[in-house]
């Protein structure tokens, strides 16, 4: 099925939602089937469908397109109507978008029992590869989360979902990949006056026991040992 830009009009006041997919037909009928029931996403097209009726409501296409470029020409719309049904300004985005109970509690449901592949996982970590958030985005995201408390399950969840295999990736991707000053300064002084634990420190060697350190490495270690030694020197004399 063509992928593309589509609308949801209502003819009564000409307010519109705007959405992009990449199966046209399908997604309609999903928008459809959901208000129908009374289980749609977005409460002002929700409230809008229950009060005006469905034959109010208009389905058309703005703009077929290729699924790469869906995320820029549904800006693009978004730009040009500023749709009233749509929460997020942002494609792509959920910001802003608020699920009822009901509504939370049914995804919830469907995606019990429906864990996500390895395939799907590496697909959706390349997808957002290299990506880099604008201060605008990174803004909304902050004022979105303001205030929110994890539950102690959910923490759990967190710290169960950081395996091993996953640490090891981020190793690899890191590797050979120089940090510059700024970067390492502020490496520095955010780990100013913080010791270490027992177990931490323990884990710490066990992995890097039995690894090469580099040139590079020992001269720096060597440089850094060699100053500790002069400012030691030089408090004694004072």
């Amino acid at each position: 099925m063509p992928s593309g830009v589509y609308q949801i009009l209502n003819r009564i006041n000409g307010k519109r939602y705007i959405g992009s997919t990449i199966n046209i037909k399908r997604r309609w009928q999903g928008h459809l089937n959901r208000l129908r029931y009374g289980q749609h996403g977005n409460q002002h097209l929700q409230q809008a469908f229950d009060k005006h009726g469905e034959n109010t409501f208009v389905f058309s296409v703005l703009e077929y397109t290729e699924t790469q470029m869906l995320v820029e020409r549904e800006q693009h719309y978004l730009n040009v109507y500023l749709p009233e049904y749509n929460i997020s300004p942002m494609a792509g985005s959920p910001l802003g978008v608020r699920h009822g109970a009901e509504v939370r509690r049914r995804m919830s449901k469907a995606h019990i029992g429906h864990p996500v592949s390895a395939e799907t996982r590496h697909k959706i970590s390349d997808a957002l590869t290299g990506r880099s958030l604008s201060l605008e985005t990174c803004r909304k995201l902050s004022e979105a989360l303001t205030g929110r408390r994890l539950s102690k399950e959910h923490k759990q969840k967190i710290r169960d979902a950081w395996t091993a295999e996953r640490r090891h990736r981020q190793s690899e991707a890191l590797r050979g990949k120089p940090r510059s000053m700024e970067v390492r300064k502020k490496i520095s002084a955010s780990h100013k006056g913080k010791h270490p634990s027992e177990e931490t420190r323990r884990k710490l060697s066990e992995a890097h026991r039995g690894k090469p350190l580099s040139e590079e490495h020992r001269a720096a270690i060597s440089a850094g040992q060699k100053a500790r030694y002069r400012r030691l020197r030089q408090e004694r004399e004072e």
